[in-house]
């Protein structure tokens, strides 16, 4: 989500996609931090908002493929920028 270099000591990209679809504040067994939390906080808003937005998109296209159509539940932002109350249900 930064546009730098990866160094060996970066979390592997796994970590923040946990942090983003998993987001927690729980403190991990042997750390004395929220990890998840702490890498959340530390992503550009408008890029996860961006890949957020391609993975819809992506999954969309896949199941329209795969199944013909996009899942019920799978929809884009409205225009507020938030997913509609329907996605949650």
């Amino acid at each position: 989500m930064r546009a730098q270099s990866p160094s060996l000591d970066a979390p592997p990209a796994k970590d923040f996609r946990d942090a983003i679809v998993h987001a927690s504040t729980s403190f991990p067994p042997g750390e004395d931090y929220p990890k998840k939390e702490h890498l959340a906080m530390g992503l550009d808003q408008a890029e996860v908002t961006k890949i957020v937005d391609t993975v819809v998109e992506l999954v969309e296209r896949i199941e329209t493929v795969v199944n013909g159509q996009a899942r019920h539940w799978l929809l884009q932002r409205d225009g507020s920028g938030m997913f509609p109350d329907k996605v949650f249900e």
